[in-house]
């Protein structure tokens, strides 16, 4: 693991105090280093959301072109 500063607000790290009292995590790094592997988690299927979307939009114009030079043919008689 590789260590990192965070800055927090006071509210923020009041909460994370109660919070992680109240809940019973180990200790504040544990509770900010699930917190900060799930927002990772989201954010890289949101990525490859947006990446699978633009991919489709850039085939979108094409495949009707690229099939339609075979529409026609017959393969059984091939």
């Amino acid at each position: 693991m590789v260590q990192q500063k965070v800055q927090l607000r006071e509210e923020d790290l009041a909460f994370i105090e109660r919070a992680c009292e109240v809940l019973r995590y180990r200790s504040k790094s544990e509770y900010m280093r699930l917190a900060i592997e799930a927002k990772v988690r989201a954010d890289q299927r949101r990525l490859r959301e947006l990446n699978r979307r633009q991919a489709m939009a850039g085939y979108a114009g094409d495949l009707e072109v690229a099939f339609h030079e075979i529409e026609a043919e017959d393969f059984d008689e091939r």
